[in-house]
């Protein structure tokens, strides 16, 4: 039942995940005005914001101007309820789940901003770092957690600390809203164990190597241009929530 759940609300935050999306990167507001199509601007019914099933049933279209809309828009609602589906399997019924709904949904929204603007708006990234916080002493309250949420402070620190080195290092290759989200990938993962921390921040640079490497065979790209990280760090961060317990243990069995 609580994976269903998880799904079904991430339907619904997949969608609002969209305005945000759309919105925020461009300074407005994720309240107003309403829901409504870009190009004619006319208001969306209800009926024609449900998730995933609108866009099929209108085709991809705009009722109004027949104007496409962007598959992106099904796939982010969709994305966003097999994370959240998958995250609930993971943790379970838990407090500290609902810390672990909000900063997937976070990352996720950071991820397609940053492939889209090379950007990590901080009216995104603050809020989902603080709610994040927040939840997780909540579960530290509740379930008498303290030594877990004593580990994704130093866990938020740590990954913030080597990002920022980096940057200081080479601010045109790493840029400092990077730095930020490191700080949130590591509160997550220090809240499951520091060597969470330390296998994950690394699997979002050999992502990032791999990916990079593939572009410039596909002349997608070139040496020393840049590529936005936040979706790597992303993906190694939910990558190592959901799958990255074996590769924890043996990490902590080797050190």
């Amino acid at each position: 039942m609580i994976i269903a759940a998880s799904a079904l609300l991430g339907l619904l935050i997949g969608s609002f995940l969209n305005v945000v999306i759309a919105r925020v990167p461009a300074g407005g507001s994720v309240v107003h005005p309403p829901s409504h199509c870009p190009e004619c601007g006319r208001t969306l019914t209800w009926s024609e914001n449900i998730p995933i099933v609108s866009w099929v049933v209108q085709r991809g279209r705009c009722r109004g101007c027949a104007t496409a809309i962007s598959v992106r828009y099904p796939i982010v609602e969709a994305a966003c309820a097999l994370l959240f589906a998958a995250v609930a399997a993971r943790i379970g019924w838990h407090v500290d789940l609902a810390a672990h709904l909000v900063a997937v949904a976070g990352l996720l929204a950071l991820a397609v901003i940053d492939l889209d603007t090379k950007r990590l708006p901080d009216k995104v990234l603050g809020p989902t770092t603080a709610a994040t916080a927040l939840l997780l002493g909540l579960a530290a309250l509740v379930d008498d957690r303290w030594g877990d949420l004593g580990r994704s402070a130093l866990g938020a620190l740590l990954g913030f600390g080597i990002l920022l080195l980096i940057h200081l290092a080479k601010p045109a290759g790493m840029g400092f809203g990077d730095v930020k989200l490191a700080f949130l990938c590591g509160l997550v993962l220090g809240w499951h164990g520091l060597a969470d921390v330390a296998i994950g921040l690394y699997g979002g640079f050999v992502l990032g190597a791999v990916v990079g490497v593939a572009l410039i065979a596909a002349k997608r790209a070139s040496f020393g241009r840049a590529i936005p990280f936040g979706p790597f760090l992303a993906a190694g961060t939910v990558g190592m929530v959901l799958f990255g317990e074996p590769l924890a243990d043996a990490a902590r069995d080797l050190f």
